[in-house]
């Protein structure tokens, strides 16, 4: 993707912003990658789908929030709430053996998730979408690189190289 946006002159443009970038990049990516992917280990995957559709709720309270340019209907409300009701029916509720701190997680991707798309229109407005999403993809692939290299597949090519060095 960050080719495509750098051939097509999508990128410079969001590089002078780099700070309000990396801050999406945190919020819209990189910390929900890493809640979720440990969420998703000590709570069921409905439970945690379920919980997932706050993410719309949040973002309707951003919308109608002081400042925000939305208000809230009564039949913007009630298809919330069909919503949330039609994931439920779908996943089921799977409580049983939930962790109280990993479904606060979710809590915290769904809030995320809401949050991220809400900064492009306050503080990105003007730079291209395609720059947008290809730099905070690229700058979160980055961050991970450390934590890739001491965990999971990064810590398999330390310790195949180590051994190798040691002889």
């Amino acid at each position: 993707l960050l080719p495509i946006a750098a051939l097509r002159d999508e990128v410079r443009p969001v590089l002078r912003r780099w700070r309000v970038v990396a801050m999406f990049a945190a919020i819209e990516i990189a910390l929900p990658w890493v809640l979720l992917g440990w969420a998703e280990t000590r709570i069921s995957s409905s439970l945690t789908a379920l919980l997932i559709t706050a993410t719309p709720l949040v973002g309707t309270a951003i919308a109608v929030a002081p400042g925000g340019n939305e208000r809230l209907t009564v039949e913007r409300a009630a298809g919330l709430a069909l919503g949330v009701v039609g994931v439920a029916s779908i996943v089921g509720l799977g409580l049983e053996g939930a962790s109280v701190p990993a479904m606060l997680a979710v809590g915290v991707v769904a809030v995320c998730y809401a949050v991220g798309p809400a900064m492009i229109p306050r503080w990105m407005a003007d730079l291209p979408s395609l720059g947008i999403i290809a730099v905070s993809l690229g700058l979160a692939a980055v961050a991970y690189v450390p934590i890739t290299a001491v965990s999971g597949v990064g810590a398999a090519i330390i310790l195949w190289w180590a051994l190798n060095q040691a002889g």
